[in-house]
């Protein structure tokens, strides 16, 4: 066990943080708190588990922080390319766009729950988005 400061700061050194989930059909709409961690840290993200991805997946496609594979195949060409790019360039590089992890944020998020509780006590549906 290590403190959660050290942790955090561990996960920004990494060159790639590895998230592993349950490959179950059920997990496809879970996220993990581990997943905002590792979004927090701005680094490349290597997802494992799910192989249809989910919602996982999705947040990674649409955020550019990383990536999820499916299958042995895909793990290999992932490791094979930033292994490369270690070599080459020093670091792997990241490239996750910062106004769609924004998305995620906490305040972000308290924000649309706030609209989901206005909404329900008012009666009213909540605004998608």
């Amino acid at each position: 066990m290590i403190p959660r400061e050290e942790s955090i700061q561990k996960q920004r050194e990494a060159q790639i943080l590895l998230l592993l989930t349950w490959n179950d059909p059920e997990e496809k709409g879970v996220y993990t708190g581990k997943l905002f961690d590792y979004l927090a840290a701005r680094r490349p993200i290597l997802s494992l588990g799910y192989t249809g991805g989910g919602v996982v997946k999705e947040l990674l496609d649409q955020t550019h922080a990383g990536v999820h594979c499916s299958n042995e195949a895909e793990l290999r060409e992932y490791l094979l390319r930033a292994y490369r790019e270690y070599r080459e360039l020093g670091a792997v590089q990241y490239h996750g766009i910062g106004e769609e992890i924004m998305k995620y944020s906490h305040v972000e998020m308290a924000r649309k729950f706030a609209e989901v509780l206005d909404a329900v006590t008012a009666g009213a549906t909540p605004m998608q988005g």
